[in-house]
């Protein structure tokens, strides 16, 4: 509110770019274990109904994870809960290997976690958006994001083989995971301090104001679609 428009278009705009790369990670980082889970189950002996349960694990925590990620976004501040779930599914996302290592539960419980975290993505993106964009803008905003989800998808299946192949199915989790925390210190430095409710939000659509029970109930809709 006490900026120069040039700076308040600066912040915007790195907010924006940020939002990408998180949206970006978030579909990338749930497709790693559909390509590593090949050179895992043979290392680690899963049979089929093991690899169905380490994906379904990640589903569960996610849709267990919806409703209060989407609560927390609508009640406050958004880009701390989005900061927060980069954190947790870029650790969860890290700690895979070690939790393979010590058996199937740890790497089931590794891998609800991760769900867990990313079910704050959509319902946080959602929220940012109605809090900074101008209404005439928020679809070509959503469209973009949407854009980066499937980047994101296209990107895992590109580079995750590749990683594998040059140093091992472990490494595509510690590499992913190390990239999440960049992006978390770069929100954190210039996102999520920056969307906050101590200045008037744009206009928004009456179904995506921020504190209202129907704006979180959006979130959580939208987010369904992306599991």
């Amino acid at each position: 509110r006490d900026l120069p428009y040039p700076l308040r278009r600066q912040r915007q705009m790195c907010i924006r770019d940020g939002c990408c790369a998180i949206a970006t990670l978030c579909s990338l980082d749930r497709v790693v274990m559909s390509v590593a889970i090949l050179p895992m189950a043979a290392q680690l002996h899963y049979d089929a109904q093991t690899q169905g349960a380490i994906a379904a694990a990640f589903s569960g925590g996610y849709c267990i994870g919806l409703v209060p990620a989407g609560l927390a976004a609508a009640a406050g501040s958004p880009a701390p809960v989005l900061l927060g779930g980069l954190v947790l599914w870029s650790l969860a996302q890290g700690a895979t290997p070690l939790a393979a290592d010590a058996g199937l539960p740890a790497l089931l419980a590794c891998r609800a976690l991760m769900g867990v975290g990313e079910s704050a993505c959509v319902p946080a993106l959602q929220l940012v958006a109605a809090t900074l964009v101008p209404a005439p803008f928020r679809s070509r905003f959503w469209g973009v994001l949407s854009a980066c989800f499937s980047v994101g998808t296209m990107a895992a299946y590109v580079l995750t083989p590749a990683i594998i192949g040059a140093a091992g199915w472990e490494s595509a989790f510690l590499v992913f995971a190390a990239a999440g925390i960049a992006v978390a210190l770069a929100w954190a430095a210039v996102g999520a301090g920056s969307v906050s409710l101590d200045t008037p939000p744009l206009p928004a659509a009456p179904h995506l104001r921020l504190g209202g029970g129907n704006g979180a109930a959006a979130a959580v809709a939208l987010s369904l679609i992306h599991i």
